[in-house]
């Protein structure tokens, strides 16, 4: 409970608080302590949180100076559980801790930080220095490499509900949790974490490293569930905020590699199309044919394709590891024979077997393969008649549904009718007005 300020001691502290720093320095290290906590006793029943201050930030200092960190961590117990506590003072205190711990060896380090975590505990006027002492440690013990402490360290912080915090040290705080969950491959938390960081936030000014970075990051998260098409969209927002013209033409092509490698569906195809917009593609002329290739309705040679752009797609980053390289080709693979199974039901209503194994370059179990895949996915409509060896792409239509269309053309045919009379109707009446 914070006292009401009853006297004012900056007189007194301001001669004494050196007096005793000096005996300190004379070597009479217990007189200067025993004077002041006197001092400090003085000014808390005193209720002068400035000059309280000064003479905790003093003790720290002494100790610090005498190298006796073993009565410094006691002191900082007995200090912190006082009647009549005052928040401020406890405050500089730690904060002044804080500042002597690139000083120390290891082991005082370590007994020190331990202390200064004790006493901040369930205090939220120290929240923000206990956060940052919690983020040094799992520094520390990522150093060791003791990932999964560092990391069990960071999540039990729920540094976003810290009001003393600014918003910018709040994001980079969960970007460390973030990072460090993913080192752990604690994907799940990784995700759960990611939420506490609005989009909207990443957008306003001064955020656009942090917005890099997080995105950096969920690129690692969605690499794991090989979603390419959350992962072009993360280099879709890197893109937007890089400000280096060669390093935005590298994210734009890894844009264009992550989009084509996507499973299509609505958004894939949404997605591909507006990148095709990008005046930038022109820069990287091998990248938008690449692109184009995908959304031109016309089947595609997987050799050829191989062959043509292996040069380009190699030379980017996520080719140098070889076997994720290779998953990548087969990806890449896959989303061709998907493409042209897709053109080729566009363009035939039937196919014998063997003619669509020819066109896709495989043999007849794999193009079954494939086709199954699409179909399941609702990507084609297909039937395979084993005994014929002919796939039907065309569903047939049951007799009402025949009558449906018809009726619907019919009507559609009349309405054009109707208003071709219209129109030739009043250009008659046009034409007679201006013959009178």
């Amino acid at each position: 409970m914070s006292l009401k300020k009853e006297e004012d001691f900056s007189e007194l502290i301001s001669t004494e608080v050196p007096k005793y720093k000096q005996l300190a320095v004379d070597g009479k290290f217990g007189e200067a302590l025993e004077g002041l906590l006197m001092l400090e006793k003085k000014t808390r029943q005193g209720g002068d949180g400035s000059s309280l201050s000064k003479v905790l930030i003093a003790i720290v200092e002494i100790c610090h100076a005498s190298k006796e960190y073993k009565v410094l961590n006691e002191n900082l117990v007995a200090l912190s559980k006082r009647r009549g506590l005052l928040k401020e003072p406890i405050k500089h205190m730690v904060q002044s801790c804080q500042t002597i711990l690139a000083d120390l060896d290891y082991d005082t380090k370590m007994t020190l930080m331990d202390t200064l975590l004790t006493i901040t505990e369930g205090k939220i006027f120290v929240e923000k220095a206990r956060a940052r002492l919690v983020l040094e440690l799992a520094h520390i013990r990522e150093s060791e490499g003791k990932i999964d402490e560092a990391a069990k360290l960071l999540q039990e912080v729920q540094v976003e509900t810290f009001g003393t915090m600014k918003k910018k040290e709040k994001t980079e705080y969960i970007l460390e949790q973030m990072r460090l969950c993913l080192l752990k491959k604690d994907y799940v938390r990784t995700q759960i974490i990611s939420k506490k960081i609005h989009p909207r936030v990443l957008n306003e000014e001064g955020f656009g490293e942090l917005k890099i970075s997080f995105n950096k990051l969920m690129i690692q998260f969605f690499l794991e569930g090989r979603n390419h098409l959350q992962i072009a969209n993360c280099y879709w927002h890197i893109y937007q905020t890089e400000k280096d013209i060669t390093a935005k033409l590298e994210y734009l092509k890894l844009q264009v590699l992550y989009a084509v490698l996507a499973a299509y569906n609505n958004e894939q195809s949404d997605f591909t199309n507006r990148l095709a917009l990008d005046t930038n593609l022109e820069k990287i002329a091998s990248f938008q044919k690449l692109l184009k290739s995908f959304l031109t309705s016309e089947v595609m040679n997987w050799k050829e394709l191989e062959s043509r752009y292996r040069s380009s797609l190699s030379s980017l980053p996520v080719f140098e590891d070889m076997e994720e390289g290779q998953r990548l080709w087969a990806d890449l693979k896959l989303r061709v024979i998907e493409h042209n199974l897709r053109v080729i039901s566009k363009y035939y209503n039937r196919i014998t077997e063997k003619r669509l194994a020819e066109l896709l370059d495989l043999d007849i179990a794999e193009t079954e393969k494939h086709l199954s895949k699409l179909v399941v996915n609702n990507s084609v409509y297909a039937r395979i008649n084993r005994l014929s060896g002919v796939v039907v792409f065309k569903k047939s239509q049951t007799p009402s549904e025949v009558l449906n269309d018809w009726g619907s053309n019919v009507e559609s045919l009349l309405k054009i009718v109707e208003n071709t009379c219209h129109l030739i109707e009043r250009e008659n009446m046009v034409h007679k007005v201006e013959s009178k």
